[in-house]
């Protein structure tokens, strides 16, 4: 049936705030298709971007999308539209694609995604950090309005205690080292990462040299450092903080279609509107903290680990 034609300039620009999404590596595996003809944006992931080695099944690709999606839906909010997303599922794909993983129309109900507009601003601060954080305990509030985020989404949002956040630790330093010893695996990460050296790819995709963070004085946090091995010049070293606080994104099922959903809470809890008065939290993409641990025997033992 045919929908209401889109401008161009507005689907231009919504697009643009969409791809400010986190993505594993910042690889960007999407691709945005306008169908002028019924006034849908299509949504399709891009294999030529994914990780075949870490990420052989392409959660974190999906991931990723999933947080692109969640901010096309913000940013036609933002416009004065009205998001209407229809999920393709993986075990129908599309006849023409089978990674064609959505579609958005921009007319939808009146009340359509109506609580996104203030995420808007925040889109394009949101970004990872690998600095040392203060230790300043995160308000309660905070964290509930975190956990609130993730549920319209379908997910889970989980504040874990010390015992749990310790696992976890120990989980992401196991999946470096079998990442470490996989000479194929350290073949994407450096295919992806920047230091500014000449013959590298182009600074608006992967991971920037400015975003590598210190060296670390020892190993004590959740910080994969994609740097260890490359020389960056000018980078510093400095002790990271030992007892961080995280929080764990989950959903009830281990499906296709469920991966596109932690994406997009990955995007709406961390690029949290400014009215409560704390800045977007420092996030990772959907898979950073994950994409190792994509190891069959290192996510058995995490997902025994986790409680949702």
């Amino acid at each position: 049936m045919p929908g209401t034609p889109l401008p161009r300039p507005l689907v231009a620009s919504s697009i643009e705030d969409a791809v400010t999404a986190p993505s594993m590596h910042n690889a960007r595996p999407w691709r945005f298709v306008h169908r002028t003809g019924t006034g849908t944006v299509e949504l399709y992931g891009d294999p030529g971007r994914g990780m075949p080695r870490q990420d052989p099944g392409h959660r974190a690709l999906r991931l990723g999308c999933g947080a692109a999606l969640f901010g096309l839906r913000v940013a036609a909010v933002h416009r004065g539209r009205h998001p209407a997303v229809r999920l393709l599922p993986s075990l129908l794909p599309s006849p023409d694609d089978p990674w064609h993983f959505a579609d958005v129309r921009f007319d939808g109900p009146g009340d359509a995604d109506s609580e996104l507009g203030p995420f808007h601003s925040a889109l394009t601060r949101r970004h990872t950090s690998r600095f040392p954080f203060t230790g300043e305990p995160v308000p309660a509030e905070v964290l509930d309005g975190l956990r609130a985020a993730a549920i319209p989404e379908g997910c889970r949002l989980v504040v874990p205690g010390a015992w749990h956040t310790g696992t976890v630790m120990e989980l992401v330093h196991d999946s470096e080292l079998f990442e470490a010893a996989d000479e194929a695996a350290r073949a994407e990460i450096a295919a992806w990462t920047r230091t500014g050296a000449a013959g590298e790819g182009p600074d608006t995709e992967g991971i920037p040299a400015y975003a590598l963070g210190p060296r670390q004085h020892d190993v004590t946090v959740l910080v994969r450092d994609f740097g260890v091995s490359r020389r960056v010049p000018g980078r510093a070293s400095a002790r990271l903080e030992r007892n961080p606080q995280i929080v764990l994104l989950g959903t009830g099922e281990d499906t296709p279609e469920a991966w596109l959903g932690p994406g997009r809470p990955c995007t709406g809890s961390c690029s949290r509107p400014p009215s409560t008065g704390w800045p977007p939290p420092s996030c990772p993409s959907p898979s950073n903290g994950r994409n190792s641990v994509s190891a069959p025997a290192i996510r058995a033992r995490g997902s025994a680990a986790s409680t949702w």
